[in-house]
């Protein structure tokens, strides 16, 4: 699968964006592909001009310039043809705070792994789980050097972390922070179905700033979820 860095705010530098590129597809190549029996070994990440250069079957990570909500500060989804697309939005990141470069990671890596957006996993107990990679060590990041430059990119979860029993011997994450299979790291979370509460949020009781400021404003999925009677968000 192969990605393009499109800035539509038009304020990022060539530079900027190209060193970004050049993290992202280490981390895919290196780092992904070494957890995930080689997959993304040959994806290629750029960086486009315009909309228009995209190629057919290119997956976009288009950088916005306003949200449509206060919502989330990337999400990962589908184009109406049925192709991955990421989107992070300018005005969010600096208003909270956070990182481009991670935010943008954590949105391609979870687009790479589930590109049709549908993934969850049946636990022993009968309960689903999502399979979101990068939510669960969604406040852990590391770094990529390149050309003497250090690119934070998003820490994720490896396949042994959705093994309902766990995988002995295994790490959970890539930055070897997970004790055990579906941990939520401090400042992570997960979706959790079970049949007599629908979808729930879970966390290990140490919430990302920023998602604590989304629950204490009724804006998080917890949030929105319970709004719509745990109907899951879009």
């Amino acid at each position: 699968m192969n990605y393009a860095i499109v800035d539509l705010t038009k304020t990022k530098t060539l530079g900027d964006l190209m060193t970004i590129a050049a993290a992202y597809q280490v981390q895919l190549n290196r780092d992904y592909a070494a957890h995930y029996d080689g997959d993304a070994i040959l994806d290629v990440v750029r960086v486009i001009q315009s909309i228009d250069q995209l190629a057919p079957g290119e997956v976009p990570i288009r950088i916005n310039a306003i949200a449509p909500d206060d919502n989330a500060l990337g999400i990962h989804g589908r184009m109406p043809d049925g192709t991955p697309a990421c989107d992070v939005y300018d005005d969010l990141l600096v208003k909270y705070n956070q990182s481009l470069s991670i935010t943008g990671s954590h949105e391609l890596l979870e687009s790479r792994d589930d590109p049709r957006t549908h993934k969850c996993i049946i636990l022993d107990d009968g309960s689903i789980i999502d399979h979101e990679i990068a939510d669960r060590v969604e406040a852990e990041s590391y770094t990529i050097e390149v050309g003497g430059v250090n690119v934070a990119v998003s820490n994720f979860n490896t396949p042994a972390c959705f093994e309902p029993s766990g995988v002995p011997g295994e790490k959970f994450d890539h930055m070897g922070t997970s004790s055990g299979p579906n941990e939520c790291r401090p400042g992570g979370y997960s979706q959790k179905f079970t049949a007599d509460q629908g979808w729930v949020q879970i966390t290990n009781g140490e919430r990302n700033p920023y998602r604590a400021e989304l629950d204490r404003r009724g804006l998080s999925r917890t949030a929105i979820r319970a709004a719509r009677g745990n109907t899951p968000a879009t």
